[in-house]
C-alpha cells in the first residue's frame, strides 16, 4: 500500500467516526426535545387544567396532562431504539 492510499484510508476512518458522533449528537439532540414537548405539553395541561373550568377545555387540559409524558416516554423509548442502531 503505497502512502497517498493509506492517507485514504485514514482519512477515511475518521470521516466515519465523525459522522457516527455526529449521528450520536443528532440522536441527543432529538431526546431532548421530546423531552421539552413532552414537559410543555404538561405543563399546559396542568395550567389549563387549573384555569379553564369550563367542559372541553378542560377535557383539553387533561389530555394534555396525559400526552406529556407519553411523548417523553416514546422520546426515550426512540433515543434507546436508535442507540442500538447505531452502535
Amino acid at each position: 500500500m503505497t502512502t497517498r492510499e493509506s492517507i485514504r484510508d485514514e482519512e477515511l476512518l475518521l470521516r466515519e467516526k465523525l459522522a457516527a458522533e455526529r449521528t450520536h449528537l443528532a440522536n441527543e439532540r432529538t431526546l431532548l426535545a421530546y423531552a421539552r414537548t413532552g414537559l410543555a405539553f404538561l405543563v399546559a395541561g396542568v395550567t389549563g387544567e387549573q384555569l379553564l373550568d369550563q367542559g372541553i377545555w378542560r377535557v383539553v387540559a387533561l389530555s394534555f396532562i396525559v400526552l406529556g409524558p407519553a411523548i417523553s416516554v416514546f422520546g426515550i423509548w426512540r433515543f434507546v431504539r436508535f442507540r442500538r442502531e447505531i452502535h
